[in-house]
C-alpha cells in the first residue's frame, strides 16, 4: 500500500513548496500561475472638487460712539509697571533668610516653592535688574522684573508673573513696557483683574506719548498701532482698535492731530467717532 501511494505522488508533478525547474514536463496542467506583487499603477484622477463652505460674517454689536467711549476708559486706566515693581520689591522683603533668601531674585532653588517662616510662600524663578542705563546718548534709571513666578501672602493674597515689567526714567523721559500676564489680586483694578499681553508706552516731555501693542485693560481689549499723541495738540496720529465682545476688530486711524475717525469694523464703516485722551495723557505725564 505505502508503495501504491508513493508512486501516485510521484505522478502528480512536484510536490508543493518544492522549487520548479522552469522546464514543463508530461505532467504540465497547462495553468499559468499569475505572482501579485502589490504594484498598482497609480491613475490620475485629476485636482479633487473642494468642499463647499458657508462663510458666516462676525457682526459689531457696539456702534461707533460705543466703541470711542469704551477706547477713552480703557486709555484712561492704562497699566502702569511702576506697579508691578513696587509691589514684586516689597513681597520679595517680606520672607525670611532662606526663603527666598537675600537679594530680589527668586532663584531656581525654589522652582517648585518655599514656605518662609513669615508666612509668605514663594515659588518659580525670576531676574530683578535696578542700575543705571547709557546708550547712544540716552542716561536714566531703569528698573525690571522678568520670570515666571507666584508669592502667596498671609492673608491669602496672590501675586502671579509671568513675562517681563520695566520702566526707565530721567528728567524728560519716561518709558514702560508690560509683556506676558501679571496678576496682583490686592492691586489697582486692572492688575487686579489680570493684564495680558505686550504694551509700549513712551512718555517724552513736551513731544508726544507714544503706545504700541496690545493688552487686556480691565476685560476690554485695545491694540494700538504706531499711536502718538502730540503733546502740542493733544492729538493722535495712528491706528487704534477694540475687539468686539462677539469677535472681529474695530479700528481707527487717525491722522492731523485730530480725535476723531471714522470706525471701521472688518471692512464696515460704522460711522465716525471720537476718542477723549486727556485721560492718558495725564495718567502717564504723571508717571515722569
Amino acid at each position: 500500500m505505502i508503495l501504491l501511494l508513493l508512486a501516485c505522488a510521484g505522478s502528480k508533478g512536484p510536490a508543493e513548496g518544492a522549487p520548479s525547474t522552469g522546464t514543463p514536463d508530461a505532467t504540465d496542467t497547462g495553468v499559468t500561475v499569475v505572482v501579485d506583487t502589490g504594484e498598482v499603477s497609480p491613475t490620475d484622477t485629476g485636482i479633487p472638487p473642494l468642499p463647499t463652505v458657508e462663510e458666516t460674517l462676525v457682526q459689531p454689536t457696539l456702534s461707533a460712539t460705543e466703541v470711542a467711549d469704551r477706547l477713552t476708559t480703557a486709555l484712561g486706566n492704562v497699566p502702569d509697571p511702576t506697579e508691578i515693581l513696587e509691589t514684586y520689591q516689597f513681597l520679595m522683603g517680606q520672607g525670611d533668610a532662606t526663603c527666598p533668601g537675600p537679594g530680589l531674585n527668586i532663584v531656581d532653588t525654589w522652582l517648585y516653592g518655599c514656605d518662609a517662616t513669615t508666612g509668605y510662600s514663594y515659588a518659580g524663578v525670576t531676574d530683578w535688574v535696578e542700575e543705571l542705563f547709557e546708550e547712544d546718548g540716552l542716561t536714566g534709571d531703569i528698573n525690571s522684573v522678568a520670570g515666571d513666578f507666584w508669592i502667596d501672602t498671609p492673608e491669602g493674597h496672590q501675586m502671579e508673573g509671568g513675562g517681563h515689567s520695566v520702566i526707565f526714567r530721567n528728567d524728560w523721559v519716561w518709558i514702560g513696557e508690560i509683556a506676558g500676564s501679571w496678576r496682583w489680586d490686592a492691586g489697582s483694578d486692572w492688575l487686579q483683574n489680570g493684564f495680558s499681553g505686550a504694551l509700549t508706552m513712551e512718555y517724552i516731555s513736551f513731544i508726544a506719548l507714544n503706545l504700541r501693542g496690545a493688552a487686556d485693560i480691565n476685560g476690554t481689549h485695545i491694540a494700538a498701532s504706531e499711536l502718538s499723541i502730540e503733546l502740542s495738540c493733544g492729538g493722535p496720529t495712528g491706528g487704534l482698535a477694540l475687539r468686539d465682545p462677539e469677535g472681529g476688530w474695530h479700528k481707527m486711524t487717525f491722522s492731523d492731530c485730530h480725535p476723531c475717525a471714522p470706525v471701521v469694523f472688518e471692512g464696515q464703516d460704522l460711522g465716525e467717532a471720537c476718542v477723549d485722551f486727556t485721560g492718558v495723557l495725564a495718567a502717564v505725564g504723571a508717571r515722569l
